[in-house]
C-alpha cells in the first residue's frame, strides 16, 4: 500500500480551491455587486396614532426619555455642539455600538430632521406629523441612507432590513401612545 503525492496532497488542494471559492463568495462578489448599486436609498412609512399632533411632537423631541419607548437602549446622552445643535447618543441594550444623532431642522410641532453621520455613511430621518383631529395625528416617516462603501451597500439593502427597523419604531411609538391614552 504506497500512497500517491497526489493523494496526500489533494486534502490540501480541495482545501486551497474552497478557501479560494468562499473568499470570493464572500468578500469580491458582494463588493461588485455593492459597486453597481446606487450609493443612497429612501425608505418610508406612515402610521396614524391616538395622540393629539403636540404630545407626538414633545415624545419625539425628548431625546433623554427615548429608553420609556425604545425598551433596546440602555441609555441616551443629549448635548448641544459647538454648532449650537442637539445631538444626542443612544447606548444599546444588547449590542455594544452606539448611535449618534445630530438634530438639523425642527419646525414646531410638524417637523423634525436629524442625521446620524460616520465615515461609512450618512443617515437622515424626517419625522412630519399631520394632525387628523384634536386627538389624531398621522406620522410620516422618511429615511435616507447614504453608503459610501460598497460592501456595505451590498449588505445594507440585502441583509439589514431598515423597513423593518422603521415598522419596528412605529409600533414602539403606537404603544406608547397606548400606554399615555390608559394612564
Amino acid at each position: 500500500m504506497s500512497i500517491t503525492i497526489l493523494e496526500i496532497l489533494l486534502p490540501f488542494i480541495i482545501f486551497f480551491i474552497g478557501t479560494i471559492f468562499i473568499t470570493i463568495v464572500i468578500v469580491f462578489l458582494p463588493f461588485m455587486i455593492g459597486k453597481k448599486m446606487p450609493p443612497s436609498y429612501s425608505i418610508k412609512e406612515s402610521l396614524d396614532i391616538q395622540l393629539p399632533r403636540e404630545y407626538l411632537y414633545n415624545l419625539l423631541v425628548d431625546y433623554k426619555n427615548y429608553t420609556s419607548w425604545k425598551p433596546y437602549l440602555k441609555s441616551v446622552e443629549v448635548s448641544i455642539n459647538k454648532e449650537g445643535k442637539t445631538t444626542w447618543v443612544e447606548f444599546h441594550k444588547k449590542w455594544k455600538i452606539k448611535n449618534t444623532f445630530i438634530e438639523t431642522k425642527k419646525i414646531e410641532n410638524s417637523l423634525l430632521i436629524f442625521s446620524n453621520l460616520t465615515e461609512e455613511y450618512a443617515s437622515v430621518c424626517s419625522f412630519e406629523i399631520e394632525e387628523k383631529d384634536e386627538q389624531h395625528c398621522k406620522l410620516n416617516i422618511k429615511e435616507t441612507l447614504y453608503l459610501t462603501h460598497p460592501y456595505l451597500r451590498f449588505f445594507s439593502r440585502l441583509l439589514l432590513n431598515k423597513k423593518k427597523s422603521i415598522k419596528n419604531i412605529l409600533h414602539l411609538l403606537k404603544k406608547a401612545a397606548q400606554r399615555i391614552n390608559n394612564a
